[in-house]
């Protein structure tokens, strides 16, 4: 993976964690039945405008250590080769080998 991909990637999701609270909020008014008409497609516009970065592009989870999207666990967000290294070399406490 090439390193602009993954800075695109990390700036996308800081994106969309930087607006979700705005959204979340813009979202709850236009739920309300007591706005007008007028206010709520200004806000649909707002929201809209919000999310046109965003509209189009995946988010994948990818391995912290790796950057790899193929077997990522949602639990720790590393692949299975870095979660068995990592466990190996004793930094992740907590886990231990279900099986001898």
């Amino acid at each position: 993976m090439t390193k602009y991909s993954k800075y695109k990637d990390f700036k996308l999701r800081k994106d969309l964690k930087n607006n979700e609270l705005n959204i979340f909020i813009l979202k709850s008014f236009l739920l309300r039945k007591k706005t007008s008409k007028k206010i709520r497609f200004k806000i649909m516009l707002k929201i809209h405008k919000l999310y046109s970065g965003l509209l189009g592009n995946k988010y994948k989870n990818r391995c912290m250590f790796s950057t790899k999207v193929r077997s990522v666990n949602r639990l720790t967000n590393l692949t299975k080769a870095s979660f068995k290294d990592q466990i190996q070399w004793g930094k992740l406490s907590g886990f231990r080998k279900a099986s001898w």
